[in-house]
Order: C-alpha cells, then sequence, then structure tokens
C-alpha cells in the first residue's frame, strides 16, 4: 500500500479503470483534473475498497463546492509517486498574509531538524495554482520527529507558533512504522490515542506511541 498523503500521477484517464461512483458533474471534474495531469493523493484502504486497487482521491475547489472525491484504480495505472511537499516548496503559493508566519515556522523545524511536509489544501493550491485555501483553512502538516525529544520539541513549537500568529496548524506525527497520529490528539492525550494507517484505524496508548520512538515514557 502507497502511504497516504503520498502523490500519484496515473499513466492516464480510463474510465473502465476506476471502481465507486461519480456522477457525470464529479467525472468532469475528475477528467479535467487528469487532463492537466495532476497528481492524486493516496488515501486510506476503507473497507469497500477492491483489495488490489490503489485508494486514492483529489479534492474540487471551494467554487466546485469542496468535493472530496474518492476512487481506486489498478497499480498498473500509477505512472510514479512522491512524497507530500516540502513545506518550504509550498510558501510561495500560500495567502501573502501566512507567508511570513510559515517562513518563521519552517525555520524553526529546519533548526530542530524535525521533517515538516504539507497536505490539504495548502498543497492543493501550490499544486494546481488554484484558489483552495479560505480564510477558514487550516495549515496542514505532516512531521517526523526521531525520538521523543523532538516529537516534544515539535509540540512546543506547533504551540507557540499558533500563539504568535494566529494561525491554526492542524496535522499529524508520522511514525516510525509509517502509521500517523494527530499532534493536537496527541498534545491533549491522557490514554489512547486513534492511530491512522494505510489500512487501518487503531487505538494506541501513548505510552506505545513513545515506545515506538524508542525511548521510555515518563511517569
Amino acid at each position: 500500500m502507497l502511504p497516504r498523503h503520498h502523490l500519484v500521477w496515473l499513466d492516464r484517464l480510463v474510465w473502465g479503470d476506476f471502481s465507486g461512483r461519480l456522477d457525470k458533474p464529479t467525472r468532469a471534474i475528475v477528467r479535467a483534473w487528469f487532463d492537466r495531469d495532476l497528481p492524486a493523493v493516496a488515501r486510506r484502504h476503507a473497507e469497500d475498497d477492491p483489495e488490489n486497487a490503489v485508494p486514492l482521491g483529489i479534492p474540487s475547489t471551494p467554487r466546485e463546492g469542496r468535493l472530496r472525491i474518492a476512487f481506486n484504480v489498478p497499480q498498473s495505472r500509477v505512472r510514479k509517486t512522491e512524497p507530500p511537499l516540502a513545506l518550504c516548496r509550498v510558501i510561495s503559493s500560500a495567502p501573502p498574509a501566512w507567508q511570513a508566519a510559515l517562513t518563521e515556522l519552517n525555520t524553526s523545524f529546519r533548526v530542530a531538524r524535525i521533517g515538516v511536509r504539507v497536505y490539504g489544501s495548502l498543497a492543493w493550491q501550490h499544486i494546481t495554482q488554484e484558489d483552495h485555501v479560505t480564510e477558514r483553512s487550516d495549515v496542514d502538516l505532516l512531521l517526523k520527529p526521531e525520538d521523543r525529544p523532538q516529537l516534544e520539541l515539535a509540540l512546543a513549537l506547533l504551540q507557540d507558533w499558533e500563539v504568535q500568529t494566529g494561525l491554526r496548524a492542524d496535522g499529524e506525527f508520522l511514525l516510525p512504522d509509517g502509521a500517523a497520529v494527530a499532534w493536537r490528539e496527541l498534545l491533549h492525550a491522557r490514554g489512547r490515542v486513534l492511530v491512522k494507517s494505510s489500512r487501518s484505524l487503531t487505538l494506541r496508548t501513548v505510552s506505545e506511541l513513545l515506545g515506538a520512538l524508542h525511548v521510555k515514557p515518563t511517569a
């Protein structure tokens, strides 16, 4: 399975390959998307997805109703894949009022040597060069701390950044096994948290997650 949030380019659009119910207006959005050779995004494999298919999704713009269009294609249609975009790559496509704050955040994570990538509306705005970010949008970040000190530092940086800028950061910490947990949920966790992988949603204890980072949790 492809990791969630990875970008996926298809070799060509063949309607017979698609599974999922796409009505005529939605098919028009999908056709226009792939006619531009834009990537889809890998999503979690749902229970009703065909076992051997690649589960993908694309968004429509706010003017098209902010649809989240889910479908599947055979693995043979995948031409290439790439990880989510690095934060530094998308700052120029952010609203002007966000750019200084995002530059500051990117610098903080670079100094801390914490990998940070972007998905969601800001990533799509950069990829499509169309308006996907609205005044209610968050910045969706995918962070990869290497150990517990980095995780704790990342939590502190995110909280301070929100207070200082008035912007809101959403997103996930990527775990060593490829699963992910929402950073805000982990921040407030007292027991178990929801962990997402390419195939499942599970509850894990905070102690288990910290153990996955090869450190012992504090009492």
